[in-house]
Parts: C-alpha cells; sequence; structure tokens
C-alpha cells in the first residue's frame, strides 16, 4: 500500500473551523419572498364596486 498524502495547513480552512467550533454554525440563509408576484393592493377596491 502507498503512504497516505500528508495535508497541507490551511489557515482560511483552520480559522473558519475554530469559530464555529467557539460561536456554532453560522445561521441559515433567508429565503425572501418575491414582491413582483404580490397581488397590487389595490385589486380589493375594485372587487367591492363590482358587489355594489
Amino acid at each position: 500500500m502507498a503512504g497516505s498524502k500528508t495535508r497541507k495547513i490551511d489557515p482560511a480552512r483552520e480559522a473558519r473551523r475554530r469559530a464555529r467550533e467557539k460561536l456554532g454554525l453560522p445561521p441559515r440563509e433567508r429565503v425572501i419572498a418575491d414582491k413582483r408576484r404580490k397581488l397590487p393592493k389595490h385589486k380589493k377596491q375594485l372587487l367591492e364596486e363590482q358587489l355594489v
């Protein structure tokens, strides 16, 4: 069997690993609703006028 490769230490990866140990995982990404898909607020007034 061939010997396993020795990994070089990546300073950025090590810093992130230590931060996760100390503070925990970062919060999950929030999904922002698409405002273009919301109905306009004035539509209710049009429906009320048709009923009268």
